[in-house]
């Protein structure tokens, strides 16, 4: 957990050279939005294969220099199934999730040929599982149920870019969001949940 933490953080903070798309002294802000084409969801306690799902991202960054921001975000992954079947019962699962984020944004450049950037910080969740559980014996006998849960852990995301035109950049990434405890003060025992995503993003200097 540290290292996966302080590493991004490292990286984020050392990255302050002058880039490919930097913004120009009198722009201090950033805005990007971020279509996640490819979200793998996992349970750190079970063996369930989510079905790969979508989302979208949008972050808003205040320069302190001008390689190196502060920002803030909003994620929405869409809803993601798994089906479970044994010769006893079939259990369907579904979870989604949603969050905001607050951390610190690095660029570097790589021979003046595109920008590479880390991204690190906080990330507060809120997510549901709901479920269905269907009796093979009794085909009409059925057990629904919902599990809601929110937390802090932490995120991060990197990536690299380039100007498509005149202050508008695209960027191509990965990202990986940690929904830690799930089932704290609910039930005994604890799941982990990550979700990994690759993402296709739009970036404005303002």
């Amino acid at each position: 957990m540290i290292k996966q933490t302080c590493f991004p953080l490292i990286l984020a903070l050392l990255m302050c050279t002058e880039g490919v798309a930097a913004p120009r002294p009198d722009q201090k802000f950033h805005a990007q939005g971020v279509f996640l084409f490819n979200v793998i969801t996992e349970a750190s306690t079970t063996e369930v294969d989510f079905d790969e799902g979508k989302g979208f991202a949008a972050y808003a960054g205040y320069h302190i220099l001008p390689r190196l921001a502060v920002e803030v975000g909003a994620v929405k992954f869409d809803p993601t199934k798994s089906l479970e079947v044994d010769s006893e019962v079939a259990l369907q699962t579904e979870f989604e999730s949603t969050g905001y984020t607050l951390g610190i944004k690095g660029i570097g450049s790589f021979y003046d040929l595109f920008d590479y950037w880390a991204a690190a910080g906080v990330y507060s969740w809120d997510a549901t599982l709901n479920y269905e559980l269907n009796y093979r014996s009794f085909p009409n006998l059925r057990r629904f149920g919902s599990t809601g849960n929110s937390g802090e852990d932490v995120y991060y995301r990197l990536g690299v870019s380039t100007p498509l035109m005149e202050n508008l950049i695209i960027s191509v990434e990965i990202s990986h969001f940690e929904l830690n405890d799930f089932f704290s003060g609910i039930e005994d025992g604890n799941t982990d949940f990550k979700q990994r995503t690759i993402g296709l993003g739009i970036q404005t200097y303002f």
